[in-house]
């Protein structure tokens, strides 16, 4: 860790570098110019738990703050720079302390770190006297290496999480893959350059475990995560992704939402009911949606989802969708030239086409149609049953292969 006068320079160098302020800096961080003035001046540490925020608004990671060498070399192992939501205070090699109290020193030679508290961490003598609210932990190097493995620039990190239910993914700003299976012990699992970790939020609150990385950083940076959740079905899954990111999950959710901006891509398998909002070119492949889907589109994606009931479609763009196996109803709204083809059995079909879309239903059934075309574009449907009410345009066309 940097001595006080070296960390305070550190931060004013990153602070200058970045075109900030002291107080533009507090701002960011929520506190006040004074204390950062402390820190520059080598009066004090910050608490740490602002050092995540602190490490963002400098745009450099807590290791970077911690002064540790960010090059991985050979077979070189370097403890992850947190460690269940603890920061790394010090580490000799064999042992490393972290704690989410606040240092007030370390003694290098005894190999003692003193809190704020009165609590210490003897390494020495391999034990921790704890004071105050808060915790400090002396972990194992080895056992920290299993969890921890290092390939070229990539850092694999484990975190164990409460047992939950449900989940939530905001995701900006970077390039992420997110993978969720199912297993016995609830975890995540990073697999991405050093300190970009860092710069996500991971908490189990109220059932939910959330994932959050809502400010921005390069786009090129690259991140897989792996959630293992302990049920096979969960309750609600929401997602909200702001870039070029990726999601497959093996465990079904009984509701799920999803806000799409970019190019995400989504893997998902069985939901009772399936919220799809679009705003971009993503492609989303769905299993099975027992009760009902509702998908707004702006953009050019491409969509498919296996079997589905009630369906409510707002297409604006150049969006390609497959619904097969529908039942129940199907409401089309289309503004843009998109391609949709749709198969089942349906109690209500409504279609409204005002874009120079196509509509192939050869395979789709209905009991009752309702189908207004105002522009050029093709409506196909293979059976109505029963009544239809139809506005056709003069340069729209309905083809309807058998009715009765």
């Amino acid at each position: 860790m940097k001595d006080i006068k070296e960390f305070g320079k550190f931060i004013s160098d990153k602070r200058k570098k970045a075109g900030m302020t002291q107080d533009g800096l507090a701002k960011i961080i929520g506190i006040t110019p004074q204390a950062v003035s402390k820190w520059e001046n080598g009066i004090g540490y910050p608490d740490v738990t602002l050092f995540p925020q602190i490490a963002d608004a400098l745009g450099v990671s807590i290791s970077e703050l911690f002064g540790e060498n960010e090059a991985v070399k050979g077979t070189n192992f370097t403890p992850p720079a947190v460690y269940r939501d603890m920061i790394k205070v010090y580490d000799n090699g064999c042992y490393v302390c972290y704690s989410s109290k606040k240092v007030e020193k370390v003694d290098e030679e005894a190999k003692i770190v003193y809190f704020k508290d009165g609590s210490i961490a003897n390494i020495a003598e391999e034990y921790v006297k704890n004071t105050g609210i808060g915790e400090v932990i002396l972990v194992y190097t080895d056992e920290l290496r299993e969890l921890v493995a290092v390939k070229g620039t990539d850092i694999v990190t484990e975190k164990k999480v409460e047992v939950f239910d449900s989940l939530e993914l905001i995701i900006g700003g970077i390039n992420v893959e997110i993978d969720v299976i199912y297993g016995d012990v609830p975890s995540v699992v990073f697999k991405c350059e050093k300190g970009v970790e860092e710069t996500f939020d991971v908490y189990v609150k109220g059932g939910t475990l959330s994932i959050l990385k809502k400010t921005l950083t390069n786009r090129t940076k690259k991140c897989k995560i792996k959630v293992t959740s302990p049920f096979k079905t969960g309750k609600k899954m929401h997602v909200n992704f702001n870039g070029n990111s990726t999601l497959n999950t093996e465990v079904d959710f009984e509701n799920t939402t999803m806000f799409l901006q970019g190019n995400s891509s989504i893997n998902g398998n069985n939901t009772d009911s399936l919220m799809l909002k679009i705003s971009g070119n993503s492609s989303v492949d769905y299993g099975k949606v027992s009760k009902e889907t509702d998908i707004n589109v702006s953009g050019n994606s491409s969509i498919s989802v296996k079997e589905t009931g009630s369906t409510k479609l707002n297409v604006s763009g150049n969006s390609d969708i497959e619904l097969m196996k529908l039942s129940k109803e199907l409401d089309i709204n289309v503004t843009g030239n998109s391609s949709i083809r749709a198969s089942g059995e349906v109690d209500l079909l409504k279609c409204k086409f005002s874009g120079n879309g196509e509509f192939d239903g050869k395979l789709l059934s209905a009991d009752m149609a309702d189908v207004t075309i105002t522009s050029r574009a093709r409506v196909y449907v293979g059976h109505i049953k029963n009544a239809s009410f139809e506005r056709v345009g003069f340069h729209g066309r309905l083809i309807v292969g058998k009715r009765g």
